[in-house]
């Protein structure tokens, strides 16, 4: 299972959004906020990797594992 929560603002600030599978596109219709708006990252199951671009398009960072990155 996995499991990572979203913040809009650093530190576990603002907005925030679960997520518990791979989305190709976070600024989907349905969904349009965090595209380009996260700044903190709570990771509570699995290993994460985060792309630039939509559809798993030019990896941005190291993999990330269960943590608290603000």
């Amino acid at each position: 299972m996995a499991h990572l929560i979203l913040f809009e603002h650093r530190n576990f600030r603002g907005a925030h959004k679960h997520v518990f599978a791979a989305e190709a596109n976070l600024a989907a219709s349905e969904d349009n906020f965090f595209n380009d708006r996260t700044s903190s990252i709570v990771i509570l199951e699995g290993t994460w990797t985060f792309y630039r671009d939509v559809n798993f398009g030019n990896q941005i960072g190291p993999t990330l594992v269960p943590g608290f990155y603000p």
